[in-house]
Parts: structure tokens; sequence; C-alpha cells
């Protein structure tokens, strides 16, 4: 009995020992033909976008990775004020009209590209932008706070759409606009500005793909 059971258990592991040799050959094939239909591309980028959120414009230097019609992003957010380096950002764009590729010889355009994006920015250390420090001091004019050295840890999400246009073979001129909003998680929250709201996003960026 003992015998039959331990044939019955290595017939049983033979088989499941095979279909995840299967399974594993489908995938690497899959993965395999994936990648060579979509190939990745790297590249860099400046992005410069400003918020309702208070802390100013933001620039964001970055690398990208294209696969199909994807885009992967993340860079550094680097405030205006003080070029203060305030945290990180990571976005993600999904190409839903390319001009070079359109079937629609009427709306074809090898030089535009609309897509839709997601992205978010975590500011670990980020300054109030010149003219939220105006407002400040304008309506609290009898305060002794220092408005000048108040710093926010605060996070924020974007969606919406843009529109790529090719300039050059490799570069390309990025502008965007989204909505979506922030939270605060520390900072002074006694001021005009509010700590938690939702906003829109513009965005302007460069592209270049190596």
């Amino acid at each position: 009995m003992k015998n039959l059971e331990m044939s019955q258990l290595s017939k049983n592991s033979k088989f499941i020992s095979s279909l995840n040799k299967i399974i594993l050959s489908v995938v690497i094939a899959s993965t395999s033909m994936y990648a060579q239909e979509n190939k990745a591309r790297l590249g860099m980028s400046a992005t410069s976008s400003v918020t309702g959120s208070g802390f100013g414009t933001i620039y964001s230097p970055g690398i990208f990775l294209t696969t199909g019609k994807s885009l992967f992003e993340a860079g550094l957010s680097v405030q205006k004020r003080k070029l203060n380096v305030s945290g990180a950002r990571i976005n993600y764009e999904y190409t839903v009209f390319d001009g070079a590729t359109s079937p629609c010889s009427e709306y074809s355009n090898e030089r535009l590209e609309l897509y839709f994006f997601a992205n978010a920015t975590y500011h670990n250390s980020a300054y109030l932008s010149k003219a939220q420090l105006r407002l400040e001091k304008q309506v609290n004019k009898e305060s002794s706070m220092k408005f000048n050295e108040l710093k926010y840890n605060a996070a924020e999400m974007y969606g919406g759409f843009g529109l790529r246009i090719k300039v050059l073979n490799k570069l390309k001129w990025v502008n965007s606009m989204g909505v979506g909003g922030w939270k605060t998680f520390k900072g002074e929250t006694n001021l005009e500005r509010a700590c938690t709201d939702m906003g829109l996003l513009f965005s302007t960026k460069i592209m270049y793909t190596f």
C-alpha cells in the first residue's frame, strides 16, 4: 500500500515538474516575443510644472523607459525657490494616438502624439513659493512667524492628458495638464495654504531618447 502511494506521489511530482517547465517556457517565450515587438528605449527628460499646492514651480530632471505605448519615468523634485531638492517624482504615460502610425491618413502627422498620464510627487522638505509667501505675509501681518523658513512634508497625485511634439529625430517637446490634489503630512497648518485640497497641474517637458 505504501509503495503504491509512493509511486503515485512520484508520478504527481513528475507531472507538476513537467507542468512548471511548460509554463516557464511559455512565459519566457511570451516575454521574448513582447520584448522583440516592443523594443525598450531609455531617455532623459527635463520637466517644469506648477500646481496649487503652494510650493511654486517644480523642476524635475529625470530618466524614462519606453516600451510599446507605455512610458515609465522617475526624477527629482527641485523647487524653483532656492533650487531646493524637495523630493522625488514618478510618472506613467500611455500613448493613445501616434500620428506616425495612424491608419487614417487624414489624421496622420508623424510629429504628434497624444497620451494620458498619472503621476505622483513626494516632497520630503518643501518651502512655500514666493507667491504663497506674499499671500501669507499679507494676511498675517501681525504674525511673528518666519514664513521664509517653513518646510513641508507632502504628497501630490495627478492624472490627465498631454501632447508630444517631435522637434528632432530623438527630441520631443511635451505639454500636459491634469487634475488631482495634495495632502500635507507635516508642517505649519495655521495658514491660508490648504493642507489638503484638489487642484490643477500644468506641465511642460523636453524629452530626449537615446
